[in-house]
């Protein structure tokens, strides 16, 4: 169930795991899994690609209550002002799509910023990005975060498109509806493997 506004609730310490572990993800199929078994509450926060997850996260996520705090053209700049006002009363599990819009020199100091708001016991799940020219320097800097922060964990959204060419039109970032179902099963099946 989608809700528009935070939902207050508690937290538990995330365990360490290794960098390779952390960063370690299946590519899931299209096809859905039944819905994760955890109850605590999940924010997905970010651009226009978490907008066209939201569906498929809400129904991977069951009876689990989503909140979608995202908007078209959103950069980690805006989500960071937003998030400042109520991030310490927000979900324990946090689902990431930020950077596509992001300009390369400003984007590390931003997500660093995201996760000191997050926090150590928080649980975030962040996609790393595929966009022409700009992603390896967005995603050295999502490895280096991670690298410090075991409640991190990245998606590998990049590699996962590189294999998929024909979710995408030209040089779009937007995939087909294929592309985002398997992009939202790739967040529920995330919150599973590291969120509980």
């Amino acid at each position: 169930m989608v809700a528009s506004a935070p939902t207050p609730s508690g937290t538990e310490s995330a365990e360490s795991r290794s960098a390779e572990a952390r960063n370690r993800i299946a590519i899931p199929s299209v096809a859905a899994a039944p819905p994760t078994d955890g109850d605590d509450a999940v924010l997905l926060l970010g651009d226009s690609l978490a907008v066209g997850i939201a569906p498929y996260v809400d129904a991977g996520l069951g009876e689990r209550p989503l909140t979608v705090d995202a908007a078209e053209g959103r950069g980690s700049a805006t989500s960071l002002s937003l998030l400042e006002a109520y991030a310490s009363g927000s979900a324990p599990i946090w689902v990431v799509s930020l950077g596509t819009n992001d300009n390369v020199e400003e984007f590390e100091p931003l997500a660093r910023s995201i996760m000191d708001l997050a926090g150590p016991d928080r649980c975030v799940v962040w996609f790393d990005v595929w966009r022409v020219d700009t992603d390896e320097a967005i995603n050295t800097s999502l490895n280096d975060i991670a690298a410090e922060n075991p409640n991190l964990h990245l998606i590998p959204w990049h590699d996962t498109s590189l294999l998929h060419q024909e979710w995408f039109s030209g040089a779009d970032v937007h995939p087909s509806s294929a592309g985002y179902a398997v992009r939202g099963q790739m967040a529920v099946d995330a919150i599973q493997d590291y969120c509980g």
